[in-house]
């Protein structure tokens, strides 16, 4: 999936903010821009500072939240695994341009 610009950020217990960060300043911009899974009540902090970063330095994202987390994505998806994984296999197929 790294092929297709697909980052997962944080495994539990990670400081988030500190992690997309690094993403952004290592990663960004790369096709498709930046596509986030948030699902959880914490990763709101990465909706936030992914809004700053659309903001101030103008680096296009594209949020997608999963099972409780519909305000403030461009994309909500239902909880595992009906609506996030047919959504990874089509990412997966999409061609990389």
């Amino acid at each position: 999936m790294r092929d297709r610009g697909v980052v997962k950020v944080a495994p539990a217990g990670l400081d988030k903010r500190v992690a997309l960060r690094r993403i952004l300043s290592e990663c960004v911009p790369f096709e498709p821009s930046v596509i986030m899974n948030a699902g959880d009540a914490p990763d709101r902090v990465i909706m936030a500072e992914l809004d700053v970063v659309r903001r101030e330095e103008g680096i296009p994202t594209f949020k997608v939240g999963v099972r409780n987390l519909e305000e403030g994505v461009d994309l909500f998806l239902p909880s595992p695994p009906r609506g996030v994984l047919p959504f990874m296999r089509a990412l997966r197929d999409a061609p990389v341009r």
